[in-house]
């Protein structure tokens, strides 16, 4: 299990984890995950992405930062997780990382 509350480098292990966390996450803002279509860069993050960082509460993903051509790709983090201690400090790793 991961460390929680901490920025961690994308593993290829994560996959399916984050999956299950862009399920959840996209629809808070009105949007549907389409891993097959649309989103199917997230298949294959190590050649789609300069880094890509998660963060974890236990065992799964809460938040997720990918980064690409010097630049924050979007910035993920469950809504329940928003307003806690975590979401700035992620955020500001975000744009510490670039």
């Amino acid at each position: 299990m991961e460390k929680s509350f901490e920025p961690i480098k994308y593993s290829k292990d994560y996959q399916l984890l984050l999956f299950e966390f862009l399920e959840k996450c996209l629809p808070e803002s009105n949007r549907v995950l389409e891993i097959d279509g649309r989103h199917g860069f997230y298949k294959d993050i190590e050649h789609n992405f300069k880094g890509f960082w998660c963060m974890f509460d236990g065992g799964k993903i809460i938040g997720a930062v990918p980064f690409h051509k010097g630049k924050v790709v979007s910035l993920y983090i469950l809504f329940a997780s928003v307003f806690t201690a975590i979401a700035f400090p992620f955020s500001w790793f975000a744009v510490d990382y670039l």
